[in-house]
Formats: structure tokens, sequence, C-alpha cells
């Protein structure tokens, strides 16, 4: 993938069920892990934007904010707080949330799906902003699942959460994503060789 944190799917031999005893999580409700990024303002904002759609869900809010947000000691009432090893926290997890974490990418090598968070005002101008579109790779070849809209909150977090005909899908073409990345990956790399040592 072009970056050696994910040469390798991180896959945790810890199951799913003992993940959330560590966690002390109840193994019924579903978790979905909220993952910050240093802009913690546009992060938080986003997540209150659909916590409602998530307590009407059930769902525990598994909350990792990102080590350079100001306000990461700051943990949103009724969520708990993650633990530092994400990929036990991915484990625990149902789904993946963020306007725009690379935890989203590494959830994905773990078979958990993602969801981006990318509300008008929010997520969707700060991506804009940083990097002139409006729209990320996963969810736009239907890798990811994709809430743009408060309204819309609902019935997405509702289909990756639940839906496991949705789930299978969304991680099938985040498989076929990353094969194809890791495949142009070495085809780049053979080509550098071949240029250094002919």
């Amino acid at each position: 993938l072009g970056n050696p944190r994910y040469a390798e799917p991180i896959l945790s031999r810890i199951t799913k069920a003992s993940a959330r005893r560590r966690l002390g999580l109840d193994r019924r409700a579903p978790v979905v892990l909220w993952a910050g990024q240093p802009e913690g303002g546009v992060c938080r904002a986003s997540l209150e934007a659909i916590r409602p759609a998530l307590r009407r869900l059930g769902a525990v809010v598994l909350y990792k904010p990102h080590p350079r947000d100001p306000g990461a000691a700051r943990i949103p009432a009724g969520a708990v707080r993650a633990p530092e090893d994400a990929a036990l926290a991915v484990r625990a997890s149902d789904l993946v949330a963020t306007p725009f974490s690379s935890l989203a990418l590494e959830a994905g090598l773990q078979r958990t799906p993602a969801v981006f968070i990318l509300l008008p005002g929010l997520g969707e101008e700060y991506l804009r902003r940083r990097t002139g579109s409006r729209e990320l790779p996963w969810p736009a070849a239907g890798a990811a699942f994709l809430v743009r809209s408060r309204p819309q909150a609902y019935r997405v977090l509702r289909r990756a959460l639940t839906q496991p005909r949705a789930r299978r899908t969304a991680l099938r073409r985040f498989s076929k994503m990353t094969a194809a990345a890791r495949h142009a990956a070495a085809g780049i790399a053979a080509s550098v060789a071949a240029a250094i040592d002919p």
C-alpha cells in the first residue's frame, strides 16, 4: 500500500469476544470505535452529530482521540476510552467511524468495516481544504460506508452495523482495493530495483 505500516495485515490472534472481555464491554451490544484526528473540534462535532443515531442503535462508543488532539483528555459523555493498542480496539469493534483517520484502513485489514463521517462544514470542509476533493477513495469504491448528512446517519450506521451482506460487500471491495494497491506498489518497487541494478 506504499506505507510499511500496512505492508502486512494487522491480524490479531485475539477474538472479538476476548477483546471485549479485556475491555469490559458488553459482548451483545454493537461497538463503534470512533477514531479522532488532530483537528479535534471537527472530530468531536462530527461524533456529536451522529450520537443520536448511535444511541438509537444501542451502540457503545469506544473513543480513540488522536494523540495530537489538544482536547484528547476530554472523553465525550457516554463514551468509553479506547485502549492505546489500536489493534485491540479494532478487534473489539463492529465498525470504525471517523471523518478521515487512517485507522479506518487498519480496520479494513482486520476485516472490520469503516464508515467515514463527512458532514457539511465539518469533515467534508476539512477534506476539501486539505485535498481539494470532497471524496475519499474507499467510500467512492463501495469499500467503506459514508455519512454525508445528519438525516442519513441512522440509515447508514444501521446498514453498516446490522446488515451482514452490506458489511461483506464493503470488506470484499476493500480487499480488492488493497490487493490492487499492493500489486501496484510491487510493480513500482520492481521497476526501481531494475533501474538501480540493471
